[in-house]
């Protein structure tokens, strides 16, 4: 038995009008992970004190840190949540999905359609 036909077979698998799906892990994590090219820094600056004799304080030693960044993290935040909601949609689904005559509703359909045009979510088919 290869691999599909052990995904077919699966009573979890996603099903949907008679046909099984599979998510793109790839096509996710390429759509979620894209660079805008952009960078960006942080500073960063840690300041030490002592006391002199006087009792006074003092500046002992000053460190100035630089981190470059991707200027994108929460452009990819906002993506990776947006695509987590729509699959979330899909595995919280308790409609009976292999039924033809039961109407899904607007939420599922949303995250189902856009998955499929986005090609996170495939069909499987016995060829595969």
């Amino acid at each position: 038995m290869n691999k599909n036909d052990k995904m077919l077979n699966n009573k979890f698998s996603l099903t949907f009008n008679g046909k099984y799906y599979k998510l793109n892990i790839e096509r996710i994590n390429n759509f979620c992970l894209v660079s805008s090219g952009k960078t960006g820094s942080e500073g960063e600056i840690t300041e030490a004190y002592e006391t002199d004799e006087n009792g006074e304080f003092r500046l002992a030693s000053k460190i100035n840190r630089e981190i470059t960044t991707t200027g994108n993290t929460q452009e990819d935040m906002i993506v990776y949540d947006f695509i987590k909601g729509l699959v979330t949609k899909l595995l919280d689904c308790n409609v009976n999905t292999n039924d033809t005559e039961n109407q899904v509703d607007f939420g599922f359909a949303l995250a189902f359609n856009t998955l499929i045009a986005e090609g996170m979510l495939e069909e499987i088919t016995e060829k595969q």
